[in-house]
């Protein structure tokens, strides 16, 4: 990590003299331009509740709300409180990332540490700290260690929206949950107490002005999910996930950590602007990895989507084979793609067959063996002739079981990265999980992608060698359902993109149009909604530092736009997001060293677009244009391809048919 600058500056501190005034204490932090505010206001009286708000300018985006905490114990952090000490300080850096959607950051903010003390009882100390940055507002709490170890039944952060706020919001039914599901328009005020919502959730407060809500930095703490909070307004609080397997109550289990994670609202006057933001990164911790280079971001070719079903032109049917997988890595190598993963049974059934499908792990597997028809430490040389790598599926629970082992197994094999699922929690427990796994993966230089996985809140920055996670409603969903449409996909730029990293596994070529469902089930070969155009442009929008492609050679081979897989990268330099409205359509900009990207993706409604390529440098640039045809809407595996030179005040009209879209790629002459 290269840090170019650093201004750190301290800016007050204040020392309260008095624990008996009449006077609300107030405490207001503005961002560093100016625009945005957040206020903490320790309220007098008997009371002396703790209370945010946030407003940009003169508009209330969270109106006044309280804050508390509930221990195992009975006893609650609510206040009555006097403020022992309050901190301001303001920050200023830059950093440069490994890989992601932008090389440089900047990391700048205002900060408040306030240290309340109860006027009550054993007068128990909380520490708060709140950040201000241009694009959002960060709040996260600290217990003492005088506290000793403390179990967590209840968190209440409440975020309040003025009435009638409307919200996107993924309803998950559970806490335990692979998090898999479309997010949909609600008034908050119609959403029932008690059910279990999901993050990040998008509100519109007022045509132009949105929020957002997230957590950053989840480490040893239970994951936040979100619910009604049953106040007068439309108030959203907090919602822990258990600790672990057999808890109800308790949901976070505080030892060695004492800090909560950061509880994020994003804001700007365009949802757009926050498929661009940093924040998330910038509440985590730098690398903690020492050496970095063996981390290769990367294009990955898949055998699961296809497993299972007789591909013509390989003249014979696809599975957990030797033949398969080196059908796959002969096709990763033609397109330059740097990986092949292998799915799930090479080590064998990886559920116990007695329970319900996909309920109990098989105890009896080992994955540090294979099964017969499938040889890893072969395929991997086969594969290195190629300049292909190797990544390899795994249940999480099995690799609990032999983590070490297996890991410093697979570095001597030579495989590259795993692939591991089924976790479908983001309890503490499971968080716990994930941070050994990547620990140890990056021990034995092995990059990671989670299935079955909770929502990012940043920790690729600390540890890079995690390169995706699922926690979405992918392609994968096309072997069986209709759910995965068009306006689906342009949902997930402006919800579940936003904390970023997202393994949806784009590039379905056997193509089905708006008006035309694809079919769930055991159909001859997986097919999904859009034109292939909307599907080109997946990967450009869709940000994954592993993009792994969903369909088979059958169908890859000869078609019509498969060449743009060859060029389109997965990590960038920088991203602009050029205009889009949440589910209807985007138009997203990437660069890559010398070139730029462009993805688009349309829903319901066809409509014309026009790129203004306003941030190439000065001078000629060919653009290659693939787009949807004039008779996409009724072929729509149809696609149109044309060359045309430009420069960047050059105004480019392009028309995308309902479930269309384009992809652009700038070339400097």
């Amino acid at each position: 990590m290269k840090t170019s600058r650093s201004i750190i500056i301290l800016l007050c501190v204040f020392v309260s003299i008095s624990c008996c005034s009449t006077n609300n204490e107030v405490h207001k932090l503005t961002s560093p331009d100016g625009m945005l505010s957040a206020t903490i206001t320790v309220e007098a009286g008997d009371s002396g509740r703790l209370v945010w708000q946030i407003d940009r300018g003169e508009k209330a985006v969270l109106l006044p709300a309280p804050l508390s905490l509930t221990l195992a114990d009975g006893s609650t952090f609510k206040g009555p409180y006097r403020v022992v000490e309050a901190v301001n300080s303001a920050k200023d850096t830059t950093w440069q990332r490994i890989w992601g959607k932008s090389k440089m950051v900047q990391d700048q903010y205002n900060q408040l540490n306030i240290t309340l003390e109860e006027l009550t009882g054993s007068k128990r100390q909380i520490k708060y700290a709140l950040r201000v940055y241009n694009d959002g507002v960060a709040l996260n709490y600290t217990l003492p260690e005088a506290l000793g170890n403390v179990n967590i039944t209840d968190e209440n952060t409440v975020f309040a929206f003025k009435p009638q706020t409307q919200a996107y919001v993924a309803f998950w039914g559970s806490t335990r949950t692979a998090q898999e599901k479309t997010f949909d328009p609600a008034c908050l005020d119609t959403i029932k107490p008690g059910r279990v919502l999901g993050t990040p959730m998008l509100f519109m407060v007022e045509p132009e002005l949105y929020a957002a809500v997230l957590e950053a930095n989840l480490t040893d703490w239970s994951g936040m999910n979100l619910t009604h909070a049953g106040m007068s307004t439309s108030t959203i609080k907090t919602l822990l996930s258990e600790a672990g397997e057999g808890e109800k109550l308790i949901k976070v289990k505080v030892t060695k950590t004492r800090t909560s994670p950061w509880r994020v609202v994003m804001v700007a006057n365009n949802p757009a602007r926050f498929i661009e933001s940093d924040l998330l990164h910038n509440l985590n911790a730098p690398c903690a990895l020492e050496q970095t280079d063996w981390i290769k971001p990367g294009r990955c070719a898949w055998d699961w989507w296809w497993s299972g079903r007789y591909a013509p032109k390989a003249g014979f049917k696809l599975g957990p084979n030797q033949a398969t997988m080196k059908y796959f890595v002969d096709f990763a190598s033609e397109m330059g793609w740097e990986y092949q993963l292998v799915d799930w049974l090479w080590y064998g059934e990886p559920f116990d067959k007695n329970y319900k499908p996909f309920e109990k792990p098989n105890t009896a597997v080992d994955i540090t063996r294979q099964i017969k028809d499938v040889d890893i430490p072969a395929l991997v040389k086969y594969a290195a002739t190629k300049q292909v790598k190797i990544m390899l599926w795994l249940h999480w629970w099995h690799v609990n079981r032999q983590m070490d082992e297996a890991f410093k197994l697979y570095e001597k094999w030579g495989v590259a990265g795993v692939k591991i699922d089924f976790m479908n929690s983001n309890s503490q427990e499971m968080v716990n999980f994930y941070h050994k796994t990547i620990q140890t993966a990056a021990k034995y230089h092995l990059t990671v992608d989670f299935h079955g996985a909770y929502m990012p809140t940043g920790i690729d920055r600390t540890y890079p060698n995690f390169l995706t996670r699922e926690g979405v409603m992918g392609n994968e969903y096309n072997k069986w359902s209709n759910r995965v449409t068009p306006k689906h996909c342009l949902m997930l730029p402006f919800t579940r993109m936003l904390g970023g990293q997202m393994d949806f596994t784009p590039g379905g070529f056997v193509n089905k149009g708006f008006n035309q469902k694809p079919v769930g089930g055991e159909q001859p070969m997986p097919n999904v909604y859009g034109t292939r155009a909307f599907q080109l442009a997946m990967p450009v929008v869709y940000e994954s530092a592993l993009t792994v492609f969903c369909d088979s050679p059958d169908n890859y081979r000869g078609a019509d736009g498969i060449e743009f897989y060859k060029f389109v990268p997965t990590t960038w330099d920088k991203t602009v997001v050029n205009e889009g409205v949440p589910g209807e359509y985007i138009v997203l900009s990437r660069q890559s060293g010398s070139r730029w990207f462009v993805g688009g993706m349309n829903a319901d409604t066809p409509r014309t677009v026009v790129v203004e390529p306003t941030y190439l440098s000065p001078g000629k640039y060919t653009a290659t244009i693939w787009k949807d045809a004039a008779n996409s809407d009724k072929m729509p595996t149809a696609i149109a391809k044309q060359e045309v030179v430009v420069e960047n005040n050059t105004k480019l009209p392009i028309d995308m048919v309902a479930g269309g879209g384009f992809a652009i790629m700038f070339e400097k002459n």
